[in-house]
């Protein structure tokens, strides 16, 4: 006699579950293409490899896990851009034709971040800023397909410019000067800090301005103009490896020692990694600190991740924002049951996300998480082997966005 039994469990396993004794469909499990865009050779090749460190830690468990909604491993393309806008525009379009990305999580530099910006948004493919975070990404041109998990650049302004209106009024200051890298992050952080201190300390007076090119090597000519306009202060826009440039010359003349630089950006895996060198007893600010969210069970839960995985390594500010960019992208698609990339955006539109930092949301108008801003005195802890923020401030997004009438007043024609 004729059994149907094998042919009906083949085509249970090819097709799904049997229900009312009719073969239901299954969705076929597929693989979900996000494309990685970052700077690992250039500048930005130290911090981008925190940054996909980050990146690979939430793929990783998301695959263990069987992927996204439980059958869709990610599959990973990294592209490395070397700092460069030209060449991120031609990665970005060659992704876009080798692996047709549902999302792309990048890119370092904000220059580079606004070069791709507009390929990916006509391509229909999600963008999320887990490190460039010039305000300009999301503020102008808005895009429904680009969000932002990291403090853009008027947060960060915002925050120092309270702190340092307030020292002002404390010791009297009456001048200041600036220095900060000549490219959008740069020129946004000091422009914005530039205007709230003008709101706030309307009497101090900007003598000098300084504008190094990326990878600065000759500190000199810099320092002697900063020196000979007297200031009070001098805030340091600088970060990455131009920071670490102009502390260590800045150290050598002993130029910190005759004027206070507050508000450089210092990141976690600069105090770990560059502790011989940090400028003890500096303010200076950070993008995300895990020392800040000790009681929050997945920074908890990334803490122990990365130190099984790493080698003892606590997350960096980009290892936790870039584990949180993925961890945005994969509630996301839970939020929309779907893959694709307009259900994702939309569901994400104005969303409440769990992160290591606490809950969050996106806000609509931008796209851009509330997430705080972290200051701090550069100082040693027993807890730590290493220096971290004392006396730490973790700034609310309440206290530090710029309000929705002014994005809307700045999206206005000229």
């Amino acid at each position: 006699m004729f059994s149907i039994a094998p042919r009906l469990t083949t085509l249970a396993l090819l097709a799904g579950t049997i229900a009312g004794g009719l073969l239901a469909p299954s969705i076929q499990a597929e693989d979900y293409p996000l494309g990685v865009i970052l700077s690992l050779t250039g500048p930005g090749s130290v911090d981008s490899k925190e940054d996909l460190a980050g990146v690979q830690l939430a793929v990783d468990e998301i695959n263990a896990a069987g992927g996204l909604l439980g059958q869709h491993p990610i599959k990973l393309t990294v592209k490395d851009d070397q700092g460069k806008p030209d060449i991120a525009a031609q990665l970005a379009k060659s992704l876009l034709a080798e692996t047709k990305p549902r999302a792309v999580i990048g890119v370092f530099s904000s220059s580079c971040a606004l070069a791709v910006k507009p390929i990916f948004t006509e391509a229909k493919v999600l963008m999320i800023a887990g490190h460039s975070n010039s305000e300009d990404i999301t503020k102008l041109n808005p895009s429904p397909y680009v969000y932002s998990v990291v403090p853009n650049t008027y947060m960060l302004a915002k925050a120092l410019a309270n702190v340092l209106a307030k020292t002002t009024k404390e010791k009297g200051y009456k001048s200041y000067a600036t220095i900060a890298s000549d490219y959008a992050f740069g020129r946004n952080l000091q422009g914005n800090v530039v205007a709230n201190l003008k709101l706030l300390a309307p009497d101090l007076e900007l003598k000098e301005q300084r504008w190094p090119k990326i990878g600065e090597s000759e500190w000199a000519s810099h320092l002697a103009a900063l020196a000979a306009s007297k200031p009070d202060f001098i805030f340091n826009g600088l970060s990455a490896d131009d920071l670490k440039r102009f502390n260590a010359f800045a150290t050598q003349v002993k130029f910190t020692d005759r004027f206070p630089c507050p508000g450089a950006a210092i990141p976690v895996n600069a105090l770990m990694d560059q502790k011989e060198g940090l400028p003890i007893g500096t303010l200076a600010e950070t993008r995300a600190a895990f020392f800040g969210h000790l009681d929050v069970p997945l920074m908890k839960h990334l803490i122990e991740l990365s130190r099984s995985k790493r080698e003892g390594r606590y997350p960096s500010d980009w290892v936790i924002m870039h584990y949180d960019a993925v961890l945005a992208l994969k509630q996301g698609v839970e939020k929309a049951k779907s893959l694709d990339a307009d259900a994702v955006k939309d569901a994400l539109k104005g969303a409440e996300i769990d992160t290591t930092r606490g809950k969050l949301a996106f806000r609509a108008i931008d796209n851009q998480l509330a997430c705080p801003v972290y200051l701090g005195v550069v100082g040693n802890d027993p807890a730590y082997p290493f220096p971290i923020y004392k006396e730490l401030q973790v700034v609310p997004a309440s206290e530090t966005m710029r309000p929705v009438a002014e994005v809307e007043a700045a999206r206005q024609p000229k």
